[in-house]
């Protein structure tokens, strides 16, 4: 790490370019090959010689994972050239490459806070299960890529299999949720804020979906009712406190996004020409079971629905 600190260091601007290039052309070089991993070794350089993130800096606030040109992700180098890891998401990386990418990514992602998320774009959909469970992958990370294969990779819409790997990801998420620092703390509320907006372009993805499963809609209001909770919690310190409004205020936006989702899931069993009550019900108790956490934001959801169902059952009448 004191060698990399050491070459950030560097003011000539026209080494660092080459360097940038050097580093660009070997790791463009390597990832051409299927389930090499020795790529992510360069990235920490790249991403500081590049000037895409400083040594041991915190993410903003930035969500804008869906950019055609893939800058969130870490993998764009000079602003211009993305790196193509297509070739790489053709294959599963083997039991070696993981426990040494997961070695690396234990080693910087604390420094670099990009290289979870370019580890992530080159993983591809039948590993996502594997690898979302490492530790050291943000929940938002997570979110994001999977939004980004539910909305480019067809294969993942039309099978159990692949709606148990959404189930996996978001189950992470949940886990995830656990173990996130809770100090009091800046980053902490950012960290919560980027995972209430990514998963609101979760919610949108799925919508669009052709075919999922009942389960997976469930997991996803889970995690978003589960964030809001945590972005919703009060601060000790004063000074937080006030910074973390800015924040906090977007709640009832994501809180819209949510409940339009649960809704349009319940109103789902009405439009069936032969429904049932008892499927109205079921579905109605299962959105309702998504609401984990006491507090204001479960109850403000769980109001809103009982509304909804109440006038739709008189409509009904």
């Amino acid at each position: 790490m004191s060698d990399i600190f050491q070459l950030t260091k560097f003011h000539n601007s026209s080494v660092k370019r080459k360097l940038v290039r050097a580093l660009q052309n070997l790791v463009k070089a390597v990832i051409c090959y299927p389930g090499k991993s020795s790529w992510i070794h360069c990235m920490p350089l790249l991403h500081f010689l590049d000037g895409k993130c400083k040594l041991w800096e915190t993410a903003s606030i930035d969500v804008q994972h869906e950019q055609h040109l893939p800058i969130w992700g870490g993998t764009v180098i000079e602003n211009t050239n993305s790196l193509n890891f297509s070739a790489l998401k053709t294959t599963q990386y083997d039991s070696q490459a993981l426990r040494e990418i997961e070695k690396t990514l234990n080693q910087y992602s604390e420094a670099d806070y990009l290289l979870p998320r370019s580890f992530m774009a080159s993983v591809c959909p039948d590993q996502l299960s594997t690898v979302v469970r490492f530790e050291v992958i943000p929940p938002d990370v997570v979110l994001a890529t999977l939004c980004y294969f539910i909305k480019t990779d067809a294969t993942i819409h039309n099978s159990d299999t692949e709606n148990q790997t959404i189930n996996n990801c978001l189950s992470a998420v949940i886990e995830k949720s656990k173990t996130l620092n809770k100090g009091q703390s800046l980053e902490f509320a950012r960290s919560v804020w980027r995972c209430c907006s990514i998963v609101c372009d979760v919610i949108k993805a799925l919508k669009k979906c052709r075919r999922f499963s009942s389960s997976s809609m469930n997991m996803v209001l889970r995690v978003a009712l589960r964030y809001m909770h945590m972005l919703h919690l009060k601060y000790e310190n004063a000074e937080f406190e006030e910074e973390v409004k800015k924040y906090r205020k977007d709640i009832h936006y994501f809180a819209a996004i949510v409940t339009r989702r649960a809704i349009k899931m319940i109103k789902m069993k009405f439009n069936w020409k032969d429904h049932r009550y008892t499927q109205q019900l079921e579905t109605f108790n299962l959105v309702l079971s998504s609401a984990e956490d006491d507090g204001f934001v479960k109850d403000n959801f769980t109001a809103n629905l009982k509304d909804f169902m109440q006038n739709k059952l008189k409509s009904e009448v």
